[in-house]
């Protein structure tokens, strides 16, 4: 039996998502990447913005927990890494 292909996400619901961020709407723009997430748990595409919504909204822990995620799956991902390292040090881990 052949392999079905995973799913992909929507393009118009990620831009959608995408342009809440860009508008200043992080919280609008997490429920949406959160409920995008749910729905494609192995995008690292949607975790990796749900990260960065996080950031953006100053939820520092769940962005560093998503960011986490992202650079295990990702470590050349450079961005991912660089607000990682920003998220932990709005957390206080500096060491």
């Amino acid at each position: 039996m052949p392999k079905r292909p995973k799913a992909k996400p929507s393009d118009a619901l990620v831009e959608y998502a995408s342009s809440l961020l860009a508008a200043g709407k992080a919280e609008a723009a997490v429920t949406e990447f959160e409920a995008l997430h749910e729905s494609y748990p192995e995008e690292m595409r949607i975790l990796f913005m749900l990260g960065g919504s996080y950031f953006e909204a100053n939820r520092f822990a769940d962005a560093a927990a998503c960011l986490e995620a992202v650079v295990r799956h990702r470590p050349t991902h450079e961005l991912s890494s660089l607000l990682l390292f920003h998220s932990l040090w709005h957390l206080g881990s500096r060491a």
